[in-house]
């Protein structure tokens, strides 16, 4: 079956919109944006995972967020190696 068959119901997408309503209610991003290998992966149900974080999210959610998945499965590493790189200065 694999990710792309993936249901609204199904217990992973649930678990991943609930930790996406985390995010919003903690850090209040402009943009989720769904990294590595998975995150990539995930794509042929964005829009079902959207619909889910959006149900019952909370009110103090920017307006205009949005969720992407990764075009590159070196975002993580990429942005893990800048961060470190900023660490050193």
């Amino acid at each position: 079956m694999g990710l792309a068959g993936l249901d609204g119901e199904d217990p992973i997408l649930r678990a991943l919109a609930r930790a996406c309503r985390i995010v919003h209610a903690i850090y209040t991003p402009d943009e989720i944006r769904l990294l590595g290998g998975v995150g990539m992966l995930l794509e042929p149900v964005l829009p079902k995972l959207d619909v889910l974080v959006r149900t019952e999210l909370t009110g103090v959610a920017r307006a205009g967020w949005t969720m992407r998945c990764a075009d590159s499965a070196y975002l993580s590493a990429i942005g893990a190696a800048v961060q470190a790189g900023r660490a050193i200065v």
